[in-house]
């Protein structure tokens, strides 16, 4: 009776340890994996959150078969994502995707309110093809868009040499399809967001916020040889808009509403609201709420128009995204992006991207900017003509290679 009592507890005891050493084996390949990896091992652990999620999931199993589950959906070897995009048109990797599983993703994270609602709700989706003779004159147009900002950045080299590369962090990997997209603030960052999320058949509630996760999702390559292998194949492109017409509408998004201590962007916007009240302004008046002469003052005495001072990592850190110049969020003239894209011309733009690469993508979709939609040259005009000129050539001089690298007046 020992005897067998002893050998149950034997098989019990090497059954536990076969399971601890295989755990331990699976985390093992997953750490070193991570070293040798284009992406990060957390946006590898998203995805296992991602999948765990999804519908494919059996309900009721042991928590160790969710996670083998989750692990099998990981695209591993990372490195044969790489050679997939080069072995492939994007046409092949856009169809594979249509007939893949879509995972739904919600969170009770702090919402953006940058995220937009219900994209990509419904499955009906418009057929939309440019005429050969519209992607021919767009095509002559982003090679002339290309032409002079190389010029540019030939002229101001010295100036735009040394932008720091913290620019990279700004960069969106999409290895499955070929492309990366550098992403900046109001110049529709939250429609690419939700474009890369719809061609990889991943869905999130409403009110989700979209750039974090997308950020974990397609997270910058980590190594100089992954990513010059997928650049060299691979597709890079940039949005980029009027920088006033950007700045009017961060404010009017951002900082032209009540904040209160208790919503979730008080410690950002809610507190630059309050700087401005102390420090700038000149009339009695309640609230927080600054006006659009007081909002270009306060940019005007927190940045610097010279591009070393705004490369200093501490100054860069400080600077928020919405209203981060694109020359030092992408460095243009140090990153080679084959495709610009314009937000006045955002639809369009988007088209000949979709039909040159075969991205599965609804550009009839454009998000709309904050509650009043993007800003018109009217608005614009009339928001920076209650700023006085001096601050107005100051904004301009802070932001000029936004204006000269991409063809932009500023007057």
């Amino acid at each position: 009776m020992s005897e067998l009592k002893f050998s149950r507890v034997w098989l019990s005891w090497s059954s536990n340890k076969n399971i601890l050493a295989i755990l331990i084996m699976l985390f093992s390949i997953i750490i070193i994996y991570s070293f040798i990896s284009p992406l990060s091992l957390g946006a590898y652990v998203e995805r296992i959150k991602v999948n765990l999620g999804s519908e494919n999931t059996i309900n009721n199993i042991p928590r160790l078969k969710n996670w083998l589950n989750g692990f099998q959906h990981l695209n591993i070897p990372g490195l044969k994502q790489i050679s997939s995009f080069e072995g492939t048109t994007n046409k092949e990797s856009s169809s594979k995707m249509h007939g893949s599983s879509e995972t739904t993703y919600s969170s009770d994270m702090d919402l953006d309110r940058d995220t937009p609602n219900n994209v990509y709700a419904s499955n009906e989706e418009t057929e939309q093809t440019m005429p050969k003779n519209e992607f021919e004159e767009v095509k002559h147009e982003m090679i002339s868009r290309k032409k002079l900002l190389r010029q540019q950045c030939r002229q101001y080299s010295t100036e735009l040499g040394n932008t720091t590369a913290r620019y990279r962090t700004r960069q969106r990997y999409d290895l499955k399809h070929g492309i990366m997209y550098c992403e900046n603030y109001k110049i529709g960052s939250s429609t690419w967001a939700m474009h890369l999320l719809h061609m990889n058949n991943i869905k999130v509630a409403n009110k989700f916020p979209v750039h974090s996760f997308v950020k974990q999702m397609f997270p910058p390559l980590k190594r100089g040889n992954f990513r010059h292998a997928f650049l060299k194949k691979g597709t890079a492109f940039i949005t980029v808009r009027d920088p006033f017409e950007r700045l009017v509408s961060a404010f009017m998004d951002k900082l032209s509403i009540n904040i209160t201590r208790n919503d979730t962007t008080w410690n950002t916007f809610g507190k630059i609201q309050q700087k401005i009240k102390r420090n700038l302004r000149e009339e009695r008046r309640r609230g927080l709420v600054p006006t659009f002469q007081e909002f270009a003052t306060y940019l005007a005495n927190v940045l610097s128009p010279d591009p070393d001072v705004m490369s200093v990592d501490k100054v860069y850190a400080n600077i928020n995204n919405h209203w981060k110049p694109v020359y030092l969020n992408c460095a243009p003239c140090l990153q080679r992006y084959d495709i610009i894209l314009k937000m006045e011309t955002f639809s369009r733009d988007s088209l000949y991207l979709k039909q040159k690469l075969g991205l599965d993508i609804e550009v009839s979709y454009v998000r709309k900017g904050g509650r009043d939609g993007h800003i018109d040259q009217d608005r614009t005009l009339n928001m920076f003509n209650t700023v006085d000129r001096a601050t107005r050539r100051r904004l301009f001089e802070i932001y000029k290679y936004d204006f000269v690298l991409f063809g932009y007046d500023w007057t």
